[in-house]
């Protein structure tokens, strides 16, 4: 990654977890298992390109997935890895519905 990709990487994200730019995928009512202290924690997360930008209250994004029930690993395995099972979850939720 170039150096002007990754600072405009890093300002969208930032003005994300501000809350002055929507996220490009909030995923809400999840527990969010913070790496540093161990505790579960219900929390949304907010998403700018491939990177959690925040976790918190109140996010708004361009899609948004319902995350009830599910405990989300922020960084366990990548973001990627995160976005493509919620898909799949998604996807069969809309199978058995």
């Amino acid at each position: 990654m170039s150096d002007v990709s990754f600072e405009s990487d890093l300002t969208r994200r930032l003005a994300v977890a501000r809350g002055h730019e929507p996220a490009d995928l909030v995923i809400k009512g999840g527990r969010v298992l913070s790496v540093f202290t161990g505790e579960l924690l219900d929390a949304d997360v907010a998403i700018a390109g491939e990177h959690v930008a925040a976790v918190g209250p109140g996010y708004e994004g361009q899609e948004t997935f319902d995350g009830t029930g599910l405990t989300i690993l922020t960084e366990a395995d990548g973001i990627q890895q995160l976005v493509e099972r919620l898909e799949e979850l998604s996807e069969e939720t809309a199978w058995d519905a």
